[in-house]
């Protein structure tokens, strides 16, 4: 049995080509509302940027852009998303940033 968790992360870039993960948002069970409301905030905060979105959810796509947030279709090519983090890791271009409390 499969468990399916929605997430939305926010990933920064400086001018130097440095990537830093800036949030995290994952959920399970959550419906379109929820996800909706998680990047127009995101978007209020941050401007204007790209959602990218699950191909096998094409009308999530419909409803973000409705909502005047611009949704791309995502690539789906796991491996090659892995290889591109884990090269950034490599070459220290690629930071987490953590909250403290």
């Amino acid at each position: 049995m499969s468990i399916l968790v929605g997430s939305i992360v926010v990933i920064g870039e400086d001018d130097k080509q440095n990537y830093y993960l800036l949030e995290e948002h994952a959920a399970q069970h959550e419906e379109i509302d929820y996800w909706v409301k998680v990047a127009k905030d995101i978007k209020d905060r941050y401007g204007s940027m790209n959602f990218y979105c699950d191909t096998a959810r094409p009308e999530h796509v419909v409803r973000f852009r409705r909502e005047r947030l611009r949704a791309l279709n995502a690539d789906k090519a796991v491996v090659s998303g892995i290889e591109e983090v884990a090269g950034l890791f490599k070459k220290n271009s690629f930071f987490l940033l953590l909250k403290t409390k």
